[in-house]
């Protein structure tokens, strides 16, 4: 192997334009103002290094350094910028090596893009604690996909992390890419033994409200210790509440604790009382379709200022079906483990459209006025179709 040419003085005041030239990530890469050196040497020739079958033409087309020309930190850039972005490199590097007589010999090398051409998952285990297909999915890597350095790394990592999810946590993911440029990933799942749940304990109200809430759950004694179940226990337990009339219960994240292969698991809930709504007034419409309007939100304290806006939603609904005179009020009453909410409503007359005129209007004719209201009652009011064509016999 021959020796290395030495770095004469110019070439070394030189590597600062070289730093500015070398690989960049993306071609959007902001590059940072390099001041160009005092003494640009002489490029003696360019040699451009491509992956094998490349199309030679259209790289050397966008390389803007030539023989005879001084070397410059711009033309570095702009030649490694171009190539990137042309999307079938992984990288492009530029550098340059001193002669005897002071001028430079620049090369470019072009990294190919290495690309995932197929993906394989291998679970040891007898009975797989998530499908190949599932896999695969977390993984995120598919057949054309890029193959830069750390993507497989990372899928496998997400995978660990899915499986230690699901209840494996002492789960191991080991990833080979073999082949280039296409290159088959390879992902080797060893699952180990999974966590199981020894105990659930519900704390805080006792009788219906815990015999509710534990049926409510999936995740039992026995089970995988499954986190993404456990979340959706939550859920289900305080759904399970809100059905039962415990409009202002709330259920605490659950508290694990994991000894080895098992785990504690204590989640405590607080149905407070039992809430019960009543409508009172009401003739055209029924207690379902107000219970449905008034959207009582089970995130939001059953308060003052929150009966108030659904009294005001309640009295909407009225006026969008005709009922312009519409009130509607909140009340409510308390006893002893139970509260009720009670909304008085006086629905008064429902009016229908006689007659549309505009006046006013400078720039746009009736006409078009009409055809815009006609619009707006169609999208905005319930059964728009019916007040449009009520609109429309107005005219």
């Amino acid at each position: 192997m021959g020796a290395r040419p030495r770095l004469t003085p110019a070439s070394a005041r030189f590597a600062v334009l070289l730093a500015a030239a070398l690989a960049v990530c993306a071609p959007v890469r902001a590059v940072a103002a390099v001041p160009e050196p005092t003494h640009r040497p002489v490029i003696a020739a360019v040699v451009l290094e491509l992956p094998p079958g490349d199309a030679r033409a259209s790289a050397e087309a966008l390389v803007a350094l030539r023989a005879g020309e001084r070397l410059t930190s711009r033309d570095a850039r702009r030649t490694v910028q171009l190539l990137y972005q042309l999307g079938r490199y992984a990288n492009v590097i530029v550098r340059s090596a001193p002669l005897p007589d002071g001028r430079v010999t620049v090369t470019i090398s072009c990294a190919p893009r290495r690309l995932v051409q197929a993906l394989r998952v291998v679970n040891t285990a007898s009975r797989p604690a998530i499908s190949t297909d599932a896999a695969a999915r977390v993984a995120a890597l598919q057949p054309g996909d890029e193959l830069w350095p750390g993507r497989a790394e990372r899928a496998a990592e997400r995978l660990r992390a899915e499986l230690e999810r699901r209840g494996w946590r002492s789960a191991r993911v080991t990833v080979q890419a073999r082949g280039e440029p296409g290159a088959e990933v390879v992902l080797t799942i060893e699952q180990g033994s999974p966590v199981r749940v020894s105990t659930l304990t519900v704390e805080g109200d006792d009788g219906p409200v815990r015999t509710a809430a534990v049926a409510a759950a999936r995740v039992r004694p026995g089970e995988v210790l499954d986190s993404g179940e456990l979340i959706e226990d939550r859920r289900r337990m305080r759904e399970a509440l809100l059905r039962e009339g415990y409009l202002e219960a709330r259920v605490g994240a659950a508290s694990v604790v994991v000894d080895g292969e098992l785990a504690r698991i204590t989640v405590r809930i607080e149905a407070g009382p039992r809430v019960a709504v009543r409508f009172a007034g009401n003739a055209e419409a029924t207690d379902e379709e107000l219970r449905a309007a008034a959207s009582l939100d089970p995130d939001q304290p059953l308060d003052v200022a929150a009966l108030d806006l659904t009294a005001a939603r309640l009295r909407t609904w009225y006026q969008l079906r005709g009922h312009a005179l519409a009130e509607v009020a909140a009340s409510e009453s308390e006893a002893p483990g139970r509260r009720t909410i009670t909304f008085t409503i006086d629905e008064g007359p429902r009016y229908r459209v006689s007659r549309i005129a505009f006046s006013g209007a400078e720039h746009l004719d009736a006409t078009r006025l009409r055809e815009r209201l006609l619009a707006a009652l169609a999208l905005a009011t319930p059964g728009g179709d019916a007040a449009a064509a009520d609109a429309e016999r107005a005219q």
